[in-house]
């Protein structure tokens, strides 16, 4: 679960620093935004996948090394 959460608060401050460099450059907040989020409407269907294949084995595994540890007492 900690992998989850860190990966999720890198993904966020990562995504900020972009909105702020943008906003700092003279975007609107709307162009800011639309700007960071651009890669994901290029993406083909395959990227799409292996995209959605990443984030489901991230999920699983962090759950169930999660209820490894709970079963060993860790």
């Amino acid at each position: 679960m900690k992998i989850l959460m860190i990966t999720c608060f890198m993904w966020s401050c990562l995504i900020g620093f972009s909105i702020g460099i943008d906003m700092f450059q003279g975007l609107t907040f709307h162009g800011a935004i639309m700007n960071a989020l651009n890669p994901w409407y290029a993406m083909e269907f395959i990227e799409w996948v292996v995209l959605f294949l990443f984030l489901a084995l991230l999920v699983v595994s962090s759950f169930y090394y999660s209820k490894q540890d709970k079963k060993t007492g860790r």
